[in-house]
């Protein structure tokens, strides 16, 4: 039986919502609610997710922006993460992210391996080095999610979207 820690309590006073598509524009609109958030206290920011996912660099610029530090070295904000519909891809990955992650009932989370688009031709040096980025990002979010559940969870990876 998991045992909710009591340090990480959702609070929709200080939260921020995805919604829809994770891209440009969602920074965008979420990055002031963040940084005010922030600016308020150093207390935790919960992430309410119901999200088909979206672009993976997005995703990664709001969780960089939501462990943020202030200008007094003080420590980032802990992040609680809750998917509330569905996180799919780079919702998915944001959950996992989180320093504690919820689910609720009847939710679905989807992962499947990790994509990225290239704007250069392809080359053989340049697949390989792709690849071992993809495979070590693979086994970072695995492991952050199996780390948020506090039993030893065995990973395995197809490549196939597998949903749990």
């Amino acid at each position: 039986m998991i045992v909710p820690n009591k340090s990480y309590r959702l609070n929709p006073d200080r939260a921020i919502y995805i919604n829809g598509v994770i891209s440009d524009d969602l920074l965008t609109q979420l990055a002031p609610k963040i940084l005010s958030l922030q600016h308020e206290s150093r207390d935790p920011i919960s992430v309410y997710i119901d999200s088909p996912g979206g672009s993976p660099a997005s995703m990664e610029s709001i969780l960089r922006l939501l462990h943020v530090t202030d200008q007094d070295r003080s420590d980032s904000c802990d992040i609680v993460t809750a998917v509330t519909g569905r996180a799919d891809s780079a919702a998915a990955d944001l959950l996992s992210s989180g320093d504690y992650a919820i689910a609720f009932p009847s939710t679905k989370i989807l992962h499947h391996g990790v994509r990225r688009v290239e704007r250069n031709p392809l080359t053989f040096e340049s697949t390989s080095q792709l690849s071992e980025l993809m495979r070590f990002y693979k086994v970072v979010y695995a492991m952050q999610l199996a780390q948020k559940n506090g039993k030893p969870l065995l990973v395995s990876f197809c490549h196939c979207s597998t949903e749990i």
